[in-house]
Order: C-alpha cells, then structure tokens, then sequence
C-alpha cells in the first residue's frame, strides 16, 4: 500500500500547482477608468459651436477696447495686407488641427509639426523683416521694455480665453498625436493675438514686433501641446 500512498501524494502534488493562465485571466485591470465622462454628439457640437463664438468674438472685443493704431488709415494697405496673412494662416492651422482625416484619426501629425513650429518661425521673420512703410528703426531694435511688457500682455489676455475655451469644447477630441495638435491649434490662437496687436500697436520696431507680438504665439503654441497632451489621457 506504501507505493499507491506516494503515487497519491505526487498527483496531489500537481493539482497544487497554480493555472498561470488562471492567474492571467483572473488579475485585475490596471488602467484606470476615465475620469470624466465622454460627451455626446449633441453636447460636443453645443460646446464647439460655443467655444467658436467666444473666439470670433473675443479679440474683436478686446481690439474695440483698448482701439487701433494711430493714424491707421496712412498704412491702411499695410495693415490689410498682414491682416489678411496672418488670419489665413489662424484658419488654416485651426482646420489642420481639427481636421478628421481620412480614418477619422486626424490629419498627418507631419503637418501638425510643421504648423507648430513653422508658424511662430515665421512670423518672426516676417516681423522683422516685413515692417511699416516710413520705418526708420534700427533693425532688430526692441524699443521701450515697458511698452513690450504692454504687448506680451495685451496678447497673452487676447489667447488665454481662446485657449480655456477650445480645452472645454474638445476635450478627447484628438484620437492621435494630441500634443502636436493642441500645438497648433495653440498657435492659431496665438496668431490670432498677434493679428490683434498689428491692429492695436504702432511699434515700427522689428525687435519688438518680433518678441512682444510673437511671444504669445509661441507661450499659446506651448499651452495648447500641454493641455491637449492632458486632457487625452482624461
């Protein structure tokens, strides 16, 4: 009987030893569910036809606030023409970072890369370079620092809202590449602010057109690629 008693224990023996497929299938999920809930259509085309009236309306608030350039109408030309320039490029950063795709996934995030960085390069250059007719200063010249502080600002208050509103409305709204469409998207905003000081500011200074007026596309570009990086992984 001594032998049978062994044979037992060894197939008690192997019945002790675990499933591991068991295991795999029983252990608990480590991602954590969703912190907020996702929004139906109905409220995602509410909040997004919202978020675009605030960003129509906002900067043409702010400009009928603090007014336009003195003596606008000697470069009215001038102004049309950067006008013009830098709300083409404002719609079509917007549409590249909202587009669908054909997947439904988004456009290239190539594009979405070049928008982000492209767009702040270029319009320092042009600010630089691309300046009012009769201009006398010295180039790169940044003029008075307190009157350069007055422009960040004045463009900061003009893209913050923007951006605030755009987070509301889009939240989950970029299936790829979030950050680098948050990025351009944050620069159409930005550049939107700067068409604002175009209109608002008559600095013939390169160095401060430059800084002070593309300064808040590039702070814009930033807060957007951060913001949307965050709110794809709420």
């Amino acid at each position: 009987m001594e032998p049978d008693r062994k044979g037992a224990d060894r197939g008690e023996a192997w019945l002790d030893i675990p499933d591991p497929i068991e295991r795999m299938t029983a252990r608990p999920s480590t991602r954590a569910p969703p912190s907020l809930r996702s929004l139906t259509r109905s409220e995602t085309r509410q909040r997004r036809l919202v978020a675009l009236a605030v960003c129509v309306a906002w900067p043409a608030l702010v400009l009928s606030t603090w007014g336009t350039r003195p003596h606008a109408g000697n470069i009215l030309y001038f102004l049309a023409e950067q006008t013009l320039l830098w709300m083409g490029l404002v719609v079509i950063s917007a549409l590249t970072a909202l587009g669908r795709g054909p997947r439904g996934l988004g456009g290239p995030v190539a594009w979405m890369r070049l928008e982000a960085i492209g767009v702040p390069a270029l319009f320092v250059v042009l600010g630089l370079f691309w300046l009012a007719p009769g201009s006398s200063a010295a180039f790169g010249d940044i003029g008075s620092v307190a009157r350069l502080r007055s422009c960040i600002a004045l463009g900061i208050s003009v893209a913050v809202p923007m951006i605030v509103v755009a987070s509301w409305s889009l939240r989950r709204s970029f299936p790829t590449g979030a950050g680098w469409r948050g990025a351009a998207l944050g620069a159409s905003f930005g550049l939107a602010a700067a068409g604002v000081l175009t209109l608002h500011c008559d600095s013939a200074s390169g160095g401060h057109i430059a800084l002070a007026h593309g300064g808040p596309i590039l702070l814009s570009t930033l807060a957007g690629a951060a913001i949307a990086s965050k709110l794809a992984r709420a």
